[in-house]
């Protein structure tokens, strides 16, 4: 049995407007801000 292992997923908070758009393949980068949470987070991971 040869399976791949299933990728994991990214769960992350965007407002509706922006969703539609990547959603539309309007908008195909999500940026974030360099703030002290997500340099924190980052350091977790």
């Amino acid at each position: 049995m040869n399976t791949k292992p299933e990728k994991p997923t990214l769960k992350i908070v965007i407002k509706g407007q922006w969703f539609d758009e990547i959603a539309s393949k309007k908008k195909k980068i999500e940026y974030r801000d360099v703030t002290p949470f997500w340099i924190c987070l980052r350091m977790i991971l």
